[in-house]
């Protein structure tokens, strides 16, 4: 018998399904935010198809205002296209992301047209570890950025890595390492990094307690020393963050 394709419509502002961390703190397990999520999407107002297709496989469409707005500036404002392919097994899940824009002017800024791919994945080894990756490339042209060494074709990228051990049902462990490129200027830091950042979960009733230790490495001196004017090629910073859920 074949299987029946399953439709469901979202409207209004919903979370972006471009990549591996999400806007709800409880779901990560890493306080701290990787660089390709603090500069990627975080929501769509808009319209989605979600498509069922059968064997675990699924299709997202969907049309939105300019990424992360609300409410558009104005007529001019692109809309955005948002789509996912996604393939889920018992063990494993795959999603193909997508979200651009073409002939606009994007919302507070003169990018015309921005084009952002992703792969998300993760496996389930065992019932104590398990793997995800994130991956996306972001490409946008800007007609206000000139002068000598500089194009209006911008872009950045990144990959991570995220290693997760259960020790026991109330205690765990993250270590993220992730590899963000931006020597084309895509958001202005021009340099490479790599930050690895180890996580520790602690679970206490609806809290989760999170111990956390990054490592942040760059090609060039980006990072303020002190307050200073001078800067450093390394960060490395350490937090306890206490997350509440109901």
């Amino acid at each position: 018998m074949p299987h029946l394709i399953r439709l469901k419509f979202t409207f209004g502002k919903f979370g972006t399904h471009v990549g591996y961390e999400l806007l709800d703190p409880q779901l990560n397990r890493n306080y701290s935010m990787s660089y390709m999520f603090t500069n990627g999407p975080f929501s769509h107002t808009g319209v989605k198809a979600d498509f069922t297709l059968g064997g675990g496989s699924g299709l997202m469409i969907g049309i939105a205002n300019p990424i992360d707005v609300t409410s558009p500036n104005n007529g001019s404002d692109p809309k955005t296209l948002i789509a996912q392919y996604s393939k889920v097994g018992d063990k494993y899940s795959v999603f193909v992301n997508y979200a651009g824009y073409f002939g606009g002017k994007k919302f507070n800024s003169e990018a015309s047209n921005l084009n952002q791919f992703g792969v998300t994945a993760a496996a389930t080894l065992s019932d104590k570890f398990s793997l995800g990756y994130d991956g996306t490339v972001q490409f946008n042209k800007d007609e206000n950025f000139s002068g000598p060494g500089r194009s209006q074709s911008k872009s950045w990228w990144g990959s991570a890595l995220y290693a997760n051990l259960n020790a026991t049902e109330t205690f765990g462990f993250t270590l993220r390492a992730e590899y963000f490129g931006d020597q084309k200027y895509g958001i202005k830091v021009g340099t490479n990094v790599f930050a690895t950042t180890l996580s520790g979960n602690i679970k206490a009733g609806g809290f989760t307690f999170i111990p956390e230790l990054r490592l942040d490495n760059a090609k060039d001196a980006i990072f303020s020393k002190n307050g200073a004017g001078d800067a450093s090629k390394s960060a490395v910073s350490a937090v306890l963050a206490a997350v509440y859920s109901f």
